[in-house]
Parts: C-alpha cells; structure tokens; sequence
C-alpha cells in the first residue's frame, strides 16, 4: 500500500510542478525577472527565467500537504515552517539580491526551528574520534552548522543547466528508498514529495535550459536534503537497547556518501579559495562543472557524469558500510583528495600547452 501512496506522491508533485512551470517562464518574461548573462562565471549567453524554485517549493509542498499526517512524521510543522523562511530569502535574492553574511544569518534562523524545535540534530558522532554523544550545547551549533554547510553546498554546484536538479533527484530518491526500507514513512514521503518536484523541474531545466531554480530552489533543495541526512544518520544510530541492529551501519560516512558530489565540490573550493586569503564565498570559476566546461564538455555531459558520480558514490557508501565509519570516511577523503589532484595537474599540464 505504502509503495502505491508514494507513487501518487511523486506522480502529484510531478504534476503540479510540471504544469505550473510555463505560467512562470511566462511571468518572467512579462515581468523581465532573468538571470542575465551579465559576469564572466555566468555559462549562458541569454536572458533566462530564474523562478522555477518558486514551483519546486509550492510543488514539494503540495505533496507534503496531501501525502504528510502529523501521525507520520512529528514535528513536520517545524520543518515546512523553516522552510518556507528558505523560501522567502531565496525569492528575495533572486529578485534583488541579498548580502552573502545576511543569507546565512538567515539560514540559521531556519536551521535553529528544525534543531532546537523540531528535533533535527546530531547529537552523537558515533565513536569517531573516540567520542560518543555530544552535549546539548554542541551538538545544536553543530547541527545548525551542517543544515547550512549543506544548504549552500547546493547552491553552490548549480552553475550549470540540470546539474543541481539531477544532483537533488539522485540523492531524493536514494534516501526515500532507504528510508521506505527502515519502514520510516514520513521521511520517505518528505523525500519523494521533493523527488517528484524536481522530476517535474527537469524536463525545463536540462540542457538548453528554458528557466533556472535561482537560489530560491538550490536553497530549499539544500536545506530539505540536510535535514534528510541529519535523520538518516541519526535513525541508524547504534545503541545497545533500542537500537542494537541499525539498518544501515556506519551512518555518518554513508550519509557524506550520499552527499559526497556536492560537499566534495564545496569544501574543496572554500579550502582553495581561504588558503589564497579570499572570502570562501568569493566568486571564481574553481567548481567540478566549470573544470569540466574549460575541457569542452557540455551541459548535458557535465550533468549527467556528475550525477552518474552521486550514484557511484552512494552505491560505493552503502556497499562499504560495514568497514566502519572511520575507514569509510577516510576512503572517501582519500578519494576527493586524489580527485582533487588529478584536477590540478590536468589543468596545469593543460595551461603550458
């Protein structure tokens, strides 16, 4: 039953934000709300809708409307309701733009409603590092810390028609199913609520792209796959009493598995940039998909290898859960690390030719 009520979900959420789309490439144009082709990072050389967040949202939240009961998942109210504040900064920036420091600011008042309300929050690291459960004081600063790492982590790698879309599709999908499998409905439901929409999205958005999702989509996307990963990992958490078998084991390195294309690209470029004495959000062209564009790949190649990467790298995590989150945290360090290298030479062998 619970499969047949998940195929609805997706199919409505698909749906709305299927339909709804041409209205809003339509205002746009009306309204002459583009994202213009106006800095040398900008990939497009025309004038582009960027509303098609404002579907992405309105869509994730049908579906959560119709398909999410209270009895489902506690709390819900908390999640939608910081969400919508995702919403509202996102429009704002898309519309007239808003200092970086205030968006985060911003972020946090979201990230603060689903920790210290609605109960999103790590508050163990599960043995690494030698250390267990963490104190209430650290833990909620550190869970708001990562809901916004891995907020912008996905504004930061749209720059490119499809990518952020097929990116927020794979790893939906991925957490539904495994979600669906610990039999936890309502977060699988808040996952392909999300799905749907942003299927729904991408027959717009892929390559020639007739409208973006602007921040205000990359920003929800964001905000609701961190608050997914926080759950996944906080749900296959060991304990001796009431949870001795975890569903999935080594849950925090699945999780950065799960989210490795995004968190990769992101910290890789915030490192680069602070150890050249900038601002992390100073604006350069250092991310994977302009790498691959100076090589003379195209949009579509470039979205669907990246996103065929975030397959690999879930499969890869989940595969490996069992060596532990330690050794599975350090592989995938080693890999992005030896990614990360491959990149430099290449670009550097590439210069002197």
């Amino acid at each position: 039953m619970e499969p047949f009520k998940l195929l609805l979900l997706v199919l409505s959420t698909f749906s709305f934000v299927w339909f709804a789309i041409p209205t809003l490439i339509q205002a746009a144009h009306n309204g002459r709300f583009f994202d213009a082709p106006d800095h040398e990072r900008k990939v497009h050389l025309a004038n582009i809708p960027n509303l098609g967040g404002v579907a992405i949202f309105f869509g994730f939240l049908f579906g959560c409307i119709l398909f999410l009961k209270a009895i489902a998942l506690e709390y819900s109210n908390f999640l939608l309701g910081a969400s919508m504040i995702i919403f509202a900064m996102g429009i704002r920036d898309d519309l007239m733009g808003l200092n970086a420091y205030v968006k985060v600011f911003i972020q946090f008042i979201a990230a603060f409603l689903v920790v210290y309300f609605g109960g999103v929050q790590i508050d163990t690291l599960f043995g690494l590092f030698g250390v267990q459960d963490l104190p209430i004081l650290i833990s909620i600063p550190f869970s708001i810390f990562i809901i916004i790492v891995i907020t912008n982590a996905i504004n930061l790698i749209d720059g490119i028609d499809g990518l952020a879309t097929l990116i927020g599709i794979v790893i939906t999908a991925a957490f539904g199913i495994v979600f669906l499998q610990m039999n936890q409905l309502g977060w699988s439901r808040i996952s392909f609520a999300l799905c749907g929409a942003l299927l729904g999205f991408i027959r717009y958005n892929f390559s020639p792209a007739k409208i973006f999702m602007g921040d205000t989509g990359a920003y929800i996307i964001g905000f609701i796959l961190a608050i997914l990963t926080i759950q996944f990992m906080e749900l296959n958490r060991f304990d001796a009493i009431t949870n001795s078998n975890p569903f999935i084991k080594s849950s925090p390195a699945v999780g950065i598995g799960f989210m490795f294309v995004p968190l990769f690209d992101t910290l890789r470029v915030f490192i680069i940039r602070i150890s050249q004495g900038k601002s992390p959000f100073f604006a350069d062209r250092r991310h994977m998909h302009h790498f691959l564009l100076d090589r003379g790949w195209n949009h579509r190649q470039i979205s669907l290898f990246l996103a065929g990467m975030s397959v690999f790298f879930i499969f890869f995590s989940l595969a490996l859960q069992n060596i532990g989150s330690f050794n599975l945290i350090g592989t995938l360090i080693l890999i992005g690390v030896a990614i990360h290298f491959f990149m430099e030479i290449f670009k550097k062998r590439n210069e002197k030719i």
